[in-house]
């Protein structure tokens, strides 16, 4: 999976361009995507802002 949050969100799941829906979601994923390879709290989950 490639998560491309430069520019608009992207996410690559193999050959596949996957569409995320709705702001909430969105700013879930890229603070997961960020948080790459650790446990990211949900404390921090809730910390991050919608916009």
């Amino acid at each position: 999976m490639r998560v491309g949050v430069l520019g608009p969100l992207e996410v690559e799941c193999g050959a596949r361009i996957v569409a995320i829906g709705g702001a909430r979601m969105r700013a879930v994923l890229i603070r997961l995507a960020l948080g790459a390879g650790t446990v990211v709290p949900v404390a921090a989950l809730c910390e991050s802002p919608v916009r």
